[in-house]
């Protein structure tokens, strides 16, 4: 069975390196694709196109209503009068630090 959790470290390690390749390849396709009007781009098997995400800056008021729900909900989550609705498990794998 140590052999599965081996190959389990040795794949989460890979995966790791690709990401951190993808993270510096995204700038210059993004930068690319802005350039030629954002068209969709295909390449290898499937297509690059941009989408814009927006993030929100909310009224103090609002902020301070949601503050208290979220507080609210841990009060409840603790005393009991919260009830789970669902529960999984997954498993996570920290690496060792390189040396």
């Amino acid at each position: 069975m140590i052999e599965t959790y081996e190959q389990y470290a040795s794949l989460k390690s890979i995966i790791a390196d690709c990401e951190a390749k993808l993270e510096t390849l995204k700038p210059q396709i993004l930068a690319d694709m802005q350039s030629n009007d954002s068209l969709p781009v295909e390449a290898g098997n499937g297509v690059f196109s941009v989408r814009t995400t927006r993030t929100w800056q909310y009224s103090p008021e609002l902020t301070a209503d949601e503050k208290r729900v979220k507080e609210s909900k841990k009060l409840e989550e603790q005393s009991g009068a919260a009830q789970i609705k669902s529960e999984s498990a997954t498993v996570f794998f920290t690496p060792s630090k390189v040396k």
